[in-house]
């Protein structure tokens, strides 16, 4: 009878830690929009006062997502670079 409850114990402690591991990645994937984020998303009720308070939490997760780009796009450009030449179209 030992050995069942050994085996029992074991089996919920993993299905438990497993449980636990879930919940704290989904946690990580979906962290909280920012501040900024949730009042631009509350601002859109100006142009649609009929936006459901989940439709507002994507509407902020999304710009969060978007302005996160900024930073990976204009990496390694200064402020002292110098203009990209310009294009022309040969006739």
């Amino acid at each position: 009878m030992g050995s069942t409850r050994k085996a029992f114990l074991t089996a919920a402690g993993i299905a438990a830690t497993t449980t636990v591991a879930k919940a704290e990645t989904i946690a990580k994937a979906d962290p909280a929009p920012s501040p900024a984020a949730i009042e631009f998303a509350n601002r859109m009720r100006r142009f649609d006062p009929s936006l459901t308070p989940q439709q507002l939490h994507d509407i902020a997760k999304s710009n969060d997502d978007t302005w996160k780009v900024g930073p990976k796009v204009h990496k390694g450009l200064e402020n002292g670079d110098p203009m990209s030449p310009a294009f022309e179209i040969g006739e």
